[in-house]
């Protein structure tokens, strides 16, 4: 009988331990859940209601970003091509210069460089979000420039102050490609005009020694007056005097060009190039991206300051999920603690 009853209590604390060990499982059954939360329903509404109380004082308080945003396109074409033999130098269109804009308003590294810039630096204050930048939009033709700060005024400054450095420093970096690139050409230009003078100097004094057998030929045969009516062909036949004057016209260095077609070409070229390079006539009215006007008269104006608050609805609906996984987790553990405590 003893032995019976003993039987008997080791089969209860087995399947105690059994239904222990399957609460202590976490895959708990709706029923189990319902009813777990139902005998902590004040702690569960108390805790889903603390963190969501939590979740709307800040979407209230949280100090809004503001974004300052302007749209940048092409400047117009840089008159730039010269009248050069080989056209090393063609004109630049607007989408050239806005590319190399393009270029440095994405670089990162200048991005860095820009907000340690002392000017820059000491607009910011210690306690404030650090601004940053993103690029919307960006294609040959357009660019979306956004620039994101603690405070509206503050905003546009940077973005406006961004943009200009930005605008500065892709303007000069076309500017010595397309010197370099006349430069260039100037020297090509140059190399190829003491060739064509050297080609044109051989010319001359093939024409000298032409003329040269001609008049010994006109003194052989007599004939030292010119006669209009004498055809041209041969030579010797417009007479000494005429001849004479032809071998002094052509013993002149000056006229010397006049045997090549190419160096009255490239002697101009030389002369724009070389003008281009000394004066900054055009470099004044060149830039590298021009910020766009909206059209639309109640559109806002180029650099416009916005704040962009948080997603309000966005941050309560986590704040009620965080609060119920959390509630849930604190019942859960406050069962388990419950039935260890039994045992």
């Amino acid at each position: 009988m003893i032995d019976t009853m003993t039987e008997t209590k080791k089969d209860e604390d087995t399947k105690e331990k059994t239904n222990f060990r399957n609460q202590l499982n976490l895959l708990y059954g709706i029923r189990d859940i319902i009813r777990l939360v139902y005998e902590r329903k004040v702690s569960f509404i108390l805790i889903t209601a603390i963190v969501l109380s939590l979740a709307v004082f800040y979407s209230i308080f949280a100090q809004p970003l503001y974004k300052a945003t302007a749209t940048l396109i092409p400047p117009p074409d840089v008159k730039t091509g010269s009248t050069g033999v080989q056209g090393w130098c063609p004109r630049m269109s607007g989408e050239d210069i806005f590319r190399d804009f393009r270029r440095h308003v994405s670089n990162n590294s200048k991005r860095q460089k820009f907000f340690q810039l002392p000017e820059i630096s000491n607009l910011l204050n210690e306690g404030q979000p650090r601004p940053y930048i993103e690029i919307d939009f960006d294609r040959n033709n357009r660019l979306t420039f956004n620039l994101y700060g603690p405070n509206p005024e503050l905003t546009k400054i940077l973005a406006e102050k961004y943009i200009k450095i930005t605008k500065q420093e892709s303007l000069a970096y076309a500017i010595n490609n397309i010197e370099n690139c006349l430069q260039t050409e100037l020297t090509n230009l140059e190399e190829s005009l003491v060739a064509e003078r050297i080609v044109a100097q051989t010319a001359r004094e093939r024409k000298i020694k032409e003329v040269e057998k001609a008049k010994v030929i006109a003194e052989a045969l007599g004939v030292y007056e010119y006669d209009p009516r004498v055809p041209q062909e041969p030579y010797f036949a417009r007479g000494v005097k005429a001849l004479n004057a032809e071998i002094d016209f052509l013993n002149q260095e000056s006229i010397a060009d006049s045997f090549s077609p190419t160096i009255a070409r490239d002697l101009n070229s030389i002369k724009i190039i070389k003008r281009m390079l000394t004066t900054d006539n055009w470099k004044k009215h060149t830039v590298s991206a021009e910020v766009e006007n909206p059209t639309d008269v109640a559109s806002e104006p180029a650099y416009y300051s916005i704040p962009l608050f948080r997603n309000r609805p966005f941050i309560w609906m986590c704040g009620l999920i965080l609060g119920l996984l959390l509630s849930f987790f604190f019942v859960v553990a406050a069962n388990e603690l419950r039935i260890n405590k039994r045992r």
